[in-house]
């Protein structure tokens, strides 16, 4: 893929139709007119994996129209790249390990170091008696 051609397929007109109406058969609400949408989001869509790609071939071999031939980049392709757009996968939460954060803060303590970079923690020496113990007590 050539960022050169990437660029002809984000200003390919057909292209932009095609996205038009691929957004607008989605259910989602996308709070514009389609072809709103599509300008907003052609570039990204011409960067998604193999469409570069297809769009230069599709050049080299003389399609005519290659942003709207559906047998250089498929519509189904297309919905997909669109549908990560509109439904942009949520990243799993992160969750919290009481025990490795008393971990952290032990080791921050021996270290001087602090939790979060300052000289000394803010752990006593009976709260660190403390924490010590429960580390020996947990698996």
């Amino acid at each position: 893929m050539g960022y050169y051609e990437q660029s002809l397929l984000s200003k390919d007109g057909f292209f932009r139709e095609r996205i038009a109406a691929c957004v607008s058969s989605e259910p989602t609400e996308i709070g514009m007119h389609p072809t709103t949408w599509a300008d907003q989001h052609q570039w990204q869509i011409a960067a998604a994996p193999g469409f570069a790609d297809a769009y230069s071939y599709a050049l080299e071999t003389g399609v005519e129209d290659p942003g709207k031939d559906p047998a250089v980049i498929a519509d189904e392709q297309l919905l997909a790249a669109v549908q990560d757009i509109l439904n942009p996968p949520v990243p799993e939460p992160e969750t919290f390990d009481p025990a490795a954060a008393k971990r952290d803060e032990l080791v921050a303590w021996l270290t001087g170091q602090g939790v979060t970079g300052v000289d000394r923690p803010t752990m006593t020496v009976g709260e660190l008696r403390r924490l010590a113990r429960d580390m020996l007590d947990s698996p």
